[in-house]
């Protein structure tokens, strides 16, 4: 799937904690669908996240795995970010898709 058909089809798909889908996702549904749809790349599970554990250990744990690096070049699509932290510990997730741009999936009322 091509980025841009990738962003008309998950625009507007509602917001459900611990989803994964084109009917329904969280934010790390939606990174998880962006590598499987656009970058053809299935992303190894995340410890506790189906089991409901706080999203915020959840990533702490993660970003002590080798499979995550920190980069300083933001140029490439695909990048996973951190969008906001609590006590130092992530709390949101998205995906960079290129030219500034980002997509993200957040269950918060603005």
């Amino acid at each position: 799937m091509y980025k841009n058909e990738f962003i008309n089809k998950i625009i507007g798909v509602p917001w459900v904690n611990r989803a994964s889908s084109f009917d329904a996702c969280d934010c790390w549904g939606l990174v998880l669908l962006y590598y499987k749809h656009v970058m053809s790349i299935d992303l190894p599970p995340v410890e506790g996240y189906l089991e409901k554990i706080d999203i915020g250990e959840c990533w702490y744990g993660e970003s002590l795995k080798s499979h995550w690096q920190k980069v300083s070049n933001i140029d490439e699509h695909g990048l996973v970010f951190t969008c906001y932290s609590v006590s130092g510990r992530p709390q949101h997730v998205g995906v960079y898709i290129g030219n500034g741009l980002v997509i993200h999936a957040d269950g918060h009322i603005k």
